[in-house]
C-alpha cells in the first residue's frame, strides 16, 4: 500500500510541476465531437459560430467547410492542425476571420495554403511555423495582423504577398529560420510583395527582408512588434518528450499542456 501511495504521489507531484512550468491558456468553449458532426472536423462554439479545433480525417488535401451543423465557421483554433504530418494542402473558406496560435505548427508536409475570399484579418503566433515546404503565400487583402514567428522556419517560402491594410507584423514573422545547432535566428532569402506605408514594409526594413512595393497602402503601421533585433526578448518554444509520458493508469499527458513560450 505504501509503495502504491508513494507512486501515486510521485505522479501527482510530477504533473503539478509540469503544469507550473508549461502552461497554455485554452479557450473556454463548448466542444462538439467529430462523430456528432458527420465530418472529419471537431469544433467549438463561439456564440452561434463554429471554430475548428481539430481534424480527424486522413485526407491529404483538406478543404475546411464554411458551415458545420448549421454553424458558420469563423475561425481556426490554436493547435487545430498542430504537427499534422499528413496534410499537404489546406483551403480555408471565406468565412474564416482568424487563425489561432500554432494552428498549423510544424505541418511539415503542407505545401499549399489557399485563402478563399477577403475575410481573414488575423494570423496568430507561430501559426505556420516549421511548414518547410510552403513556397508561396498570398494573403487576402483583409489581413491586418500577422503574429510573431507566423511563418518562421518556412525555408522554401520565397514569396509572400500582403494586402493594403496590414498594420502589425510580429517579430520574425517570415524570412527567418532557426539554426538548429545554436537556435539563433538566421535570415532566409525571400521577397515580401506588399504596400508602401504598411507594417509589411516596416517589418522588411527592420529585419532586412526584401520588399517589393505594389503601391501605396491604407494602413498606419503599429510598430509594437518592430523592435530592433538586439532589443527583442524572443520567447522560445520548448519541446519536451512528455507526449509519451504515462502514469500507472495509462493516462497520457496532452503535448499541448507541456508546450509554452518562455517570456
Amino acid at each position: 500500500m505504501k509503495r502504491k501511495t508513494n507512486k501515486a504521489l510521485s505522479v501527482l507531484l510530477s504533473a503539478i510541476m509540469l503544469v507550473s512550468v508549461f502552461t497554455i491558456a485554452l479557450p473556454e468553449t463548448t466542444s462538439v465531437q467529430a462523430e456528432t458532426t458527420g465530418t472529419n472536423f471537431t469544433y467549438s462554439l463561439d456564440g452561434d459560430n463554429a471554430v475548428i479545433t481539430g481534424y480527424t480525417g486522413t485526407e491529404k488535401d483538406v478543404i475546411v467547410p464554411d458551415t458545420i451543423d448549421g454553424h458558420k465557421v469563423t475561425g481556426i483554433d490554436e493547435f487545430a492542425f498542430f504537427m499534422n504530418y499528413g496534410i499537404t494542402s489546406i483551403a480555408l473558406p471565406e468565412s474564416v476571420a482568424s487563425i489561432g496560435d500554432y494552428a498549423f505548427f510544424h505541418c511539415t508536409m503542407l505545401r499549399d495554403v489557399t485563402f478563399l475570399g477577403d475575410t481573414l484579418s488575423f494570423i496568430g503566433t507561430s501559426a505556420f511555423e516549421g511548414c518547410q515546404y510552403i513556397s508561396e503565400i498570398t494573403l487576402p487583402d483583409s489581413i491586418s495582423e500577422i503574429g510573431e514567428r507566423a511563418f518562421l522556419g518556412c525555408t522554401s517560402l520565397k514569396n509572400v504577398t500582403t494586402g493594403k491594410t496590414v498594420d502589425k507584423v510580429g517579430a520574425y514573422a517570415f524570412g527567418y529560420a532557426r539554426n538548429t545547432s545554436n537556435w539563433n535566428y538566421e535570415r532566409v532569402s525571400m521577397t515580401v510583395n506588399g504596400y508602401s506605408g504598411t507594417a509589411a514594409e516596416t517589418y522588411c526594413s527592420e529585419y532586412g527582408v526584401t520588399f517589393n512595393s505594389l503601391g501605396q497602402g491604407n494602413a498606419a503601421p503599429d510598430d509594437s512588434g518592430m523592435l530592433p533585433e538586439e532589443e527583442l526578448d524572443i520567447p522560445v518554444l520548448n519541446f519536451t518528450d512528455f507526449n509519451n509520458y504515462t502514469d500507472s493508469d495509462n493516462s497520457t499527458l496532452d503535448i499541448r499542456d507541456v508546450i509554452s513560450r518562455n517570456t
